[in-house]
């Protein structure tokens, strides 16, 4: 089983609102085929995680919020103690049975899904690196696709991962974690054209979607305006044939290929 950990900052709750309300809307019924956990830094108002969670558990049956135990502020400081302290909390609450998948993917609010049925191709990734012997999955970068720079943060991991890595419970506070660890993380992680980035969009249009969902691409990081989210929804949801209410008395909706696009763009940290 796979598990979905969206990160959550106070500055971000509005983005974690609007994707929240998209991923909920794109499934037809309540899965219980996966675990959704809002993941949130101390400093998140408990109204808002109540919130977001109440939105989450009408569709994702498995769903819980769980608060980082270390705290940290700024970039790239902040998200690398967020992070470091998601590896070790997964592997204690797998330890605990407080959690059943044996994979997460750990991601944030400028991410979008690319296709409805993005859990599926994310959860067939990662049994295709499970099966590989490796231990995350995930978007390599660099100009030489034989000798990558790093791996982008939001990917997925193997639920142990701290553990089999526990030189990974800090990091430096100069260099976002994805680059400090991609020595180790590169050795047992493998490519997938099922999570793509480009480098801080700043806009997205539709001609955008349409190069990427040329792709084999299930989610897509690094969309830094709502346009992002705004035309997800109208791509993967209001295209859906809806089904009309009746007449009133009254009468009366792998990485991506190396595209001009993306070639200018430099590659990303987790957190930017």
């Amino acid at each position: 089983m796979l598990g979905l950990v969206l990160q959550i900052i106070p500055e971000e709750v509005p983005q974690a609102e609007e994707l929240i309300n998209l991923l909920t809307d794109i499934e037809a019924v309540p899965r219980r085929d996966c675990e959704f956990i809002l993941f949130t830094r101390k400093d998140v108002e408990t109204a808002d995680a109540r919130r977001l969670l109440a939105r989450l558990q009408t569709k994702f049956v498995r769903s819980k919020h769980v608060e980082a135990w270390d705290y940290a502020t700024g970039w790239p400081h902040g998200p690398n103690t967020m992070w470091c302290s998601l590896i070790r909390q997964m592997y204690h609450m797998h330890r605990m049975d407080e959690t059943a998948c044996d994979g997460f993917l750990s991601f944030e609010t400028d991410c979008i899904p690319i296709r409805t049925n993005w859990i599926d191709l994310l959860s067939r990734a990662w049994n295709d690196a499970r099966a590989q012997g490796k231990e995350a999955t995930g978007h390599f970068h660099g100009p030489d696709e034989q000798a990558p720079t790093h791996m982008n943060g939001n990917a997925i991991f193997d639920v142990d991962f701290w553990h089999k890595h526990e030189d990974m419970t800090g990091c430096h506070g100069m260099q976002p974690w994805d680059v400090f660890f991609a020595p180790q993380i590169l050795k047992v992680a493998v490519d997938t054209p099922t999570i793509n980035q480009w480098y801080r969009m700043g806009s997205f249009s539709n001609e955008d979607w349409d190069r990427i969902s040329r792709t084999g691409c299930a989610l897509f990081h690094g969309i830094k305006v709502p346009d992002g989210r705004r035309i997800a929804r109208e791509q993967l949801i209001l295209q859906w044939p809806i089904k009309q209410d009746p007449p009133q008395a009254t009468g009366t909706h792998t990485s991506v290929s190396k595209s001009k696009r993306s070639k200018r763009r430099s590659p990303s940290s987790s957190k930017t």
